[in-house]
């Protein structure tokens, strides 16, 4: 295969080389809780979608994460991601910048063979603005000394591998991911900003203490963080997909402790 690099990365025992220079061509569309990189759009187009590919994800296991692989030529067609709720520290010390010296490859996966297979669950999330990035790691610590490559499989989405295991994933500069997407080279550092409080502001601890009507001061600063999104500037919608991703979440709460 032209530009393939040879194999070398697992995931749940299968292996992958990497169609370089391939990425896919839809961009990454995030949705706080999930990642999307699909040519699908709805519920019917999905399963129709799940039928024509192979790999690890189905309309059975719900919740599971999804790596779909073309059958006709094996090379990676969709990614549907989660983010974890926890930080779980205690599962993993793995950050942003601990892979700041990666190598990155642009390309799409292509499988060595055609199979089922599951991709190991995300721990931890990490958005920070100075890392520029949310980074969602397994549990374990990688090796300081382990050869780190993260595979650009979509704009700004990158597989991460540590010695050729699958070790979890990041998108760089998130906030373009929200809403309808911002155009290439276009950013919004308020935006990143209140995306990185987001995810500070709701991992399961404070949530949970929420729930149980145990810290009304965090259902505050999610009211503060919401009203302080300015969204009469918001060319591709981002700051208004995030506001009303709050809100839903605080109407949620509201309810549970009402």
């Amino acid at each position: 295969m032209l530009g393939a690099r040879s194999g070398g990365l697992v995931l749940d025992g299968a292996e992958f080389a990497i169609d370089e220079g391939r990425p896919l061509a839809e961009r990454p569309r995030l949705a706080l809780l999930d990642l999307d990189v699909s040519p699908t759009r709805t519920p019917e187009e999905h399963e129709r979608h799940l039928l024509d590919t192979f790999g690890c994800g189905d309309w059975i296991t719900a919740g599971e994460e999804e790596l779909r692989f073309s059958s006709r030529d094996l090379g990676l067609v969709s990614a549907w991601l989660s983010v974890p709720v926890a930080r779980q520290e205690d599962e993993t010390s793995e950050t942003p910048q601990g892979w700041a010296g990666r190598t990155v490859v642009r390309g799409r996966l292509t499988a060595r063979e055609r199979a089922a297979f599951r991709i190991p669950p995300t721990v931890s999330r990490s958005c920070e603005v100075d890392a520029d990035a949310l980074a969602c790691f397994v549990a374990g610590d990688v090796a300081a000394d382990a050869e780190r490559l993260g595979v650009e499989v979509a704009e700004g989405l990158e597989l991460l591998f540590a010695d050729g295991r699958y070790a979890g994933w990041l998108l760089r500069a998130p906030e373009t991911a929200l809403g309808q997407g911002a155009p290439v080279g276009e950013r919004d550092a308020a935006l990143m900003a209140w995306l990185a409080a987001f995810y500070t502001l709701t991992d399961d601890e404070i949530i949970a203490a929420i729930e149980l009507d145990e810290d009304r001061e965090a259902l505050d600063r999610l009211r503060a963080l919401r009203d302080e999104i300015d969204a009469s500037d918001d060319p591709w919608g981002g700051r208004q997909a995030l506001r009303s991703y709050l809100s839903t979440w605080i109407e949620t709460l509201d309810d549970l402790i009402s």
